[in-house]
């Protein structure tokens, strides 16, 4: 299943209403993937922080950055080329975290696994 925003976005064309505020106490709330409701995330949707996949490769992640600032998860993969990854430690990743993975989140210790962070 999809998570709830990226469901929201793919549903509705043209979003032209918000749904209610996802939370008003803790625990906190993010926001994953749809970079089209970055800009409303915070603010008129609620979310406190962003786990954000492959905004390097997509060139995405300043709209994730100029909504959230430092409050991001950012993780690429290791089937997208590794200069994505590079690139995102050279410019956020003293301040976030950004983490490089296998797509297919192996366990740890099987092949394939990979888990790395700068």
């Amino acid at each position: 299943m999809p998570p709830i925003t990226e469901s929201y976005v793919h549903s509705v064309p043209t979003i032209t209403r918000w749904p209610p505020r996802v939370h008003a106490t803790p625990p906190a709330a993010s926001q994953t993937a749809a970079a089209v409701l970055a800009p409303y995330g915070r603010d008129q949707i609620g979310f406190d922080f962003a786990v954000v996949e492959e905004c390097q490769h997509h060139d995405e992640c300043q709209s994730y950055t100029d909504a959230y600032g430092d409050h991001l998860i950012e993780i690429e993969y290791t089937d997208n080329p590794v200069g994505a990854y590079l690139r995102a430690c050279a410019i956020r990743g003293a301040r976030i975290s950004v983490i490089l993975r296998d797509r297919d989140v192996v366990p740890f210790g099987r092949q394939g696994y990979h888990y790395e962070r700068c």
